[in-house]
């Protein structure tokens, strides 16, 4: 991808705050970089970087709280910020576009896509009805959907459907940039790739520059070819993405690298970035990872940063390339690849499972009825499947959307009940959903879902959410269990413990309400441990965070642990075994060895070329 080293946007010194009731919040801490024309440019970051405040402040949209100290955008020369709102709403979407995060529900539901794409195209050019037509039809072209699209209404689309369309959208006018928040959070590896090489050919058969927001680092590498790293809200690296992956200077760029799943790897455990991002309350030249840097010496508390400028249009913000401290660092770290485990607890004991425990589904069907009348139909949900599994072990369910592994955790919980087969536990038919099955497989299997805030009470504090199930559950008495619940807390990596027990969920960041989903589903003593998708939604350095977790919480409690994913790179960490599923059937089944070096079915070659890292 070749692009022009001359910029189309410049930011210059700026700096975004949002203001509150108890002062400001630092978002955005005096940046400046540059996007050439003719790029795909990445600007990644974890949660609360800063990088979505930023993708606003690129189109001009800066409202209340959010607030600019400092700083200029100029876009094609002309300072954003010195446009009035007439000026803003005509440069929108005809020369800069923007697709937001969760962009699939911003489509109106209640219009066609194509009267969505009317809307857009006559709001701002005068053209005749066979021009628009080409217009709509060169755009759903461009992003790889069937014309037919254009008379559909969003909830006939897929996921994938529905962001192509909003990319197709930002693309219809020709913008001369397209900014992309998060484009591919939430679909699975296959559909995520056919969404990142329609950005890929956007750029190349139009030049248009693409700005690329994701806190997801292999999404970033394979996409662009120029990077921003941010942390912290300022830019702590930039330059081409593979001077990016192949020099990774700063230690943050270094170690969220190191953090990423890869089916290459033949480590056991992931690496990961100890501590938390600091929420600022005012704006500071020093360095703020500095807290989580395995490099940091006393200096890089107390000296301003400046830009260290490599070949390439390469720059970092870090003392340690500054020929005046230099001589103050280590040449390398140990520490630089961290992992911290689990200490053995008190607890562990009465949650440990000491005896053999066997689950197994006999071909299992899950049909569903939709429609009525002469539109009744019945979709086959999981066809005639059949899975083992003991406690201590480890097995994954790998499929894209759709294909049904979701469908298998329900079962297992009763959440839905089976069509046919039969459900087995130590040999015991537990198929029937009566009282008494119910009451003993929710305890004996407990599930962990993707989001883990809409797991969580909203209304109650953490340390009430661990004690009840553990009383409940006879796990805890009354006179321990302010001691057990600091105890699980410990064990699922939330130290020190005393700092979560009074917080609510909105208070913790999406990491640390994960282990809180799964010290829930451990409180009750379970013998196996269902996790759908829960790393699908996290940043890099936290998912691999949870993948140890689950790897941890199996061999410390002896665990049987079913993980369900779409991602076959994450599936070596914690699983012997793995199930591929596809349209509601096992198609293959493996050791990780055998399914990565020889696959055997089309569909498993095909999630394996979605690997883009």
């Amino acid at each position: 991808m070749k692009f022009n080293r001359s910029p189309i946007i410049e930011v210059e010194n700026l700096s975004l705050v949002y203001e509150g009731e108890t002062g400001n919040t630092v978002a955005i801490d005096n940046i400046s970089f540059s996007i050439y024309i003719g790029s795909i440019h990445a600007i990644v970051g974890e949660s609360g970087s800063g990088k979505s405040t930023l993708a606003n402040a690129l189109i001009g949209y800066i409202k209340y709280p959010m607030k600019r100290l400092s700083g200029l955008i100029k876009f094609n020369g002309k300072d954003i910020f010195e446009m009035d709102d007439e000026q803003l709403t005509k440069i929108r979407m005809k020369e800069i576009s923007y697709v937001p995060q969760a962009a699939m529900n911003s489509l109106n539901p209640v219009i066609t896509i194509r009267q969505e794409m009317h809307d857009i195209i006559s709001a701002h050019a005068e053209i005749d009805k066979a021009t628009e037509e080409n217009m709509m039809r060169e755009a759903i072209n461009l992003v790889n959907l069937p014309e037919y699209v254009l008379e559909a209404y969003p909830h006939q689309l897929s996921g994938g459907m529905r962001q192509r369309v909003m990319i197709a959208i930002a693309s219809v006018l020709k913008p001369s940039v397209i900014i992309l928040d998060e484009p591919t959070t939430g679909l699975d590896v296959i559909v995520q790739k056919d969404i990142l090489d329609v950005i890929k050919k956007i750029n190349e058969k139009t030049g248009t520059t693409i700005v690329l927001i994701t806190h997801d680092l292999p999404v970033a590498f394979y996409t662009s070819n120029r990077c921003s790293i941010i942390y912290s809200g300022k830019i702590v690296e930039q330059g081409d993405t593979t001077d990016i992956i192949n020099k990774r200077y700063h230690p943050y760029t270094n170690m969220l690298i190191s953090a990423i799943p890869s089916a290459k790897s033949k480590e056991s455990k992931l690496n990961i970035i100890p501590g938390e991002t600091e929420t600022r309350k005012e704006l500071d030249e020093r360095c703020h990872f500095v807290n989580r840097c395995p490099y940091a010496v006393e200096v890089c508390r107390t000296t301003p940063l400046r830009p260290i400028d490599f070949d390439s249009d390469h720059s970092v913000l870090c003392l340690k390339y500054d020929d005046s401290y230099s001589d103050l660092f280590s040449q390398g770290s140990s520490s630089d690849k961290i992992y911290i485990g689990s200490k053995r607890l008190n607890i562990v004991s009465r949650l440990r499972n000491d005896t053999k425990h066997t689950i197994e589904l006999k071909d299992v069907q899950k049909d569903y009825i939709v429609g009525r009348g002469n539109k009744k139909r019945i979709i086959n949900a999981v066809g005639g499947i059949d899975l083992k599994i003991e406690n201590g072990m480890g097995i994954a369910i790998v499929g894209s959307s759709g294909s049904g592994k979701t469908t298998i955790g329900k079962i297992m919980l009763y959440d839905e009940t089976m069509t046919s087969g039969k459900y087995l536990f130590d040999g015991r038919d537990v198929t029937s959903p009566t009282k008494k099955n119910v009451a003993f497989m929710r305890k004996a299997v407990q599930m962990v879902f993707q989001d883990p805030f809409s797991s969580l009470s909203p209304l109650h504090k953490i340390g009430y959410q661990i004690a009840r199930p553990l009383l409940i559950n006879g796990v805890s008495k009354r006179e321990t269990i302010d001691e057990d619940v600091m105890e699980i807390l410990s064990l699922v990596g939330l130290r020190p413990a005393e700092n979560f027990v009074n917080k609510y969920p909105h208070e913790l960041s999406g990491g640390q309400r994960q282990r809180i989903c799964f010290a829930k589903a451990i409180s009750v003593a379970p013998k196996f441990l269902v996790a759908d998708e829960p790393v699908s939604m996290l940043d890099a350095s936290v998912r691999a965070e949870i993948l140890n977790l689950m790897n941890d919480l199996k061999n410390e409690l002896n665990l049987g642990l079913i993980y369900i994913t779409h991602d076959l790179s994450t599936v070596r960490y914690v699983a012997e075994e793995v199930y591929v599923m596809h349209q509601g059937r096992f198609v293959e089944h493996g050791t990780w060895e055998d399914i990565i070096q020889t696959p055997s079915e089309e569909y498993t070659k095909k999630l394996l070329e979605s690997i883009i890292w």
